[in-house]
């Protein structure tokens, strides 16, 4: 039995005004609304056109370069110079305690913030890690930037403000007793760990 081959549907572009075929991989509901034989008629068509239909609203970023204004780009620089980790327990305490009180008014408080050491669920104690305790002992202890070792104050690091660590003297990191530790340059805390 012999198929009957029907002739490819054929419309005229809007732009070019020429005929072109439907293709294989395009649907009839596509087909209905298709008006132009390519992409680039379809480009050609849009030059002079608005770029959306003009509600009379003036968008929110005419006038202003890349996706933020001049005046948000400062106050973020200003708020990024404000760093948590810049400021002493009690003024860290003093924002915690301020959040907590705002977000109890809002009815939106999940009752974590603002609690310390025992009273936060995720608080391990002794039992924490490595890292967590030399990032507990950065956050909360100020560095002088003079090595208690050999007493030179080294250049500071890219990303701080003092050029110096903390070395455990008895490497259990205990982070109660400030006397077990040492605020040392890095070639002296790379002798003292080759030494114990």
């Amino acid at each position: 039995m012999n198929k009957i081959k029907f002739p490819p549907l054929t419309k005229e572009c809007e732009q070019c005004k020429k005929l072109f075929e439907k293709k294989p991989n395009v649907s009839l509901n596509n087909w209905k609304n298709s008006k132009f034989c390519s992409r680039k008629c379809h480009n050609d068509s849009l030059k002079g056109k608005p770029f959306f239909n003009s509600t009379g609203v003036t968008p929110w970023n005419k006038g202003k370069k890349d996706w933020m204004s001049e005046e948000g780009r400062k106050k973020l620089a200003f708020i990024g110079k404000i760093k948590m980790d810049n400021w002493t327990p009690e003024q860290r305490k003093e924002r915690y305690l301020k959040t907590v009180k705002t977000r109890k008014e809002r009815g939106n408080y999940t009752g974590q913030l603002g609690n310390f050491k025992e009273k936060i669920s995720a608080w391990k104690g002794d039992k924490a890690g490595y890292s967590s305790k030399h990032k507990w002992i950065r956050r909360h202890w100020t560095k002088t930037g003079i090595c208690e070792n050999c007493g030179n104050s080294p250049k500071p690091f890219k990303n701080g403000k003092t050029g110096t660590q903390w070395h455990s003297k008895d490497h259990k990191y205990n982070r109660e007793d400030r006397n077990t530790w040492l605020e040392v340059c890095k070639s002296c805390h790379n002798k003292l760990d080759k030494n114990l």
